[in-house]
Parts: C-alpha cells; structure tokens; sequence
C-alpha cells in the first residue's frame, strides 16, 4: 500500500534543417516520490518515504515523402499517402531502484542508450461531404504501417554478440469511424522466427463507447485474449471493465474495473486491479506533459 507522484516534464525544440529535414531534441526530468506503509526494501529498510531522480535525452532526425491521388470513388475524392524514414537516438543512464516500491512498469525504467531506425506509412483519404453550410472535406487516417528496430550501444560496448532487436511491424486499418484492426508483430534477426504477435479490433459507436478484444502470443511465455469494455457515462466519464485469460494454462490472468474522467489538459482513473491473486484498488491522476500523482 502506498502513494506515488511521477513528475515527468518534457522539454522539445523542433528544428528545421534545409527544406526537407526535421530535427527534434527532446530533454526529460523525472521525479519520482513515494509514500509507502508496511515496506521493507532488499536491505530491510522500512522508510516510508523515498524519492527517484532520473533524466533522459532523445534526438530524431526525419523527413516526410507525400504523394496524392485523386481516387473519385463512394469512400473517398483523394487519398494522401505519407513515407516518414526516422533515425532516433535515445539515452536513459543507470539508476538504482531495487530499494523502490513497484506498483507498475514506471517504479523499474531500464538503461538505455539506443539509436533506432524506422520507417512509417500513412494513408488519408479525403471526401468532400454536403452541409447545411455548403460542402466540407472530411479526412480519415485511413491505415498506418510502421517498420522499426533498435541497436543497442550499451550491449555493443560490452561485446555481447546481439546489439540489434528484434524488427517490429505495427499496423492499423480503419475502414470506418467506428471499426478498426490492429496489429503488432516482432521478427527476431538473429533466430530467424516470429517473437511476438497481437492482433486486435475496435468498435465504437456514435456515443464513444468501445469494445476492444486481442489476441495475445510471445513465442515460449504466453498466449492469452484481452477483452475490453469502455462506457460512455457522461461527455467527460467513462465506466470501464477489462479481463484477460490465459489461453494455454485457461486461468485468468489479470482483471481491472473502474472510472475514467477526462478533461483537455488532464484527467484522473480509479480502478480495481486482480491479478495473480493479487487485489489492489488504485487512483491516479495525470497531469498531461507534466506527470502523474496516485495511490494503490
């Protein structure tokens, strides 16, 4: 049990380089506290209170390829497609956190120093559409691929015999505004098979509420399906259940329901957590481009 605050501002410069390079160095401060009961770290210390500094830096340099088409059909009048080629090189040092409480992924941030190449494709259509007020294009982020793959310095510079990641291919297709498929799946070099694959869909309808199922497989760990249900209760709260079930063991493996309030600039979630027979209740609130605040 205990209460954590994240502060995590973010300081962006973009830059032009000529007419057809973008520069963007990004420089991230992290302040970590925490307010714990009943915890003892490795050591046996007891603390309730312990605070987490860290930094990290990211550079990318890209450029952005556009073609049009004129289609002239019932979905669309025109179509864009977009090439993005993107070099990032991004550097988190080592910092020690085994004396830390862990709630989640952000109480154990890795080292990192990567430099990673990726290449997008967009895809927009636009439809000229009639209004009362005369016709009004309507565009639509039609599919996105997205090929990518780091190289790790650290593991270079230690010799170890496997810098390079696994390639990752990341892909959506919404055909409509209410339905889309998604897909994530990573390829490892060095081995030469499938790691990872995850295939989802949404549906929406006109009110926000959504359901979200996925198929879920890491190659020797685990195969499960995610299902999740959002309710639309009001125009800034939203009622949520999700459940996830291991498909090999036919056990579940994590349950989560709870609210959601949303504003533009920031907003909270309470939810109820059961996993590996673990049951928490937790209260966030996230404060965009600045961090969050909560309690578990």
């Amino acid at each position: 049990k205990g209460q954590r605050a994240d502060i995590y501002p973010r300081f962006y410069l973009p830059l032009k380089l000529g007419r057809y390079f973008t520069f963007e160095p990004v420089v991230s401060l992290r302040e970590t506290i925490y307010h714990t009961s009943d915890f003892k770290d490795i050591n046996g210390n007891a603390d309730d209170f312990r605070t987490r500094e860290m930094f990290d830096i990211d550079a990318t340099l890209s450029t952005k390829i556009i073609k049009t088409f004129d289609l002239k059909r019932s979905f669309a009048d025109m179509a864009k497609h977009e090439i993005i080629p993107q070099l990032t090189y991004g550097y988190t040092p080592h910092v020690s956190q085994e004396t830390l409480p862990s709630f989640d992924s952000i109480d154990r941030i890795s080292e990192e120093n990567l430099i990673t190449w990726s290449l997008t494709n967009n895809f927009i259509t636009k439809k000229m559409v009639l209004t009362p007020n005369g016709e009004r294009p309507v565009y639509r982020d039609l599919a996105y691929v997205k090929l990518s793959q780091s190289f790790d310095i650290r593991k270079e510079r230690d010799g170890e015999s496997r810098p390079f990641s696994d390639i990752l291919l990341e892909t959506e297709l919404r055909p409509s505004d209410y339905f889309s498929l998604d897909a994530d799946i990573s390829w490892d070099p060095y081995d030469t098979h499938f790691k990872k694959l995850n295939i989802g869909n949404t549906i929406k309808d006109r009110r926000g509420d959504q359901l979200r199922t996925e198929y879920r497989y890491t190659s020797s760990l685990s195969e499960s399906f995610f299902t999740r249900l959002d309710i639309k209760l009001t125009d800034r709260l939203s009622g949520y259940y999700s459940i996830e079930q291991n498909l090999d063991e036919e056990r579940t493996v994590e349950t989560q329901a709870g609210l959601s309030y949303q504003k533009a600039c920031w907003h909270f979630d309470l939810f109820f957590e059961e996993s590996r027979g673990e049951n928490s209740i937790t209260f966030l609130i996230n404060l965009v481009g600045i961090g969050e605040f909560g309690t578990k």
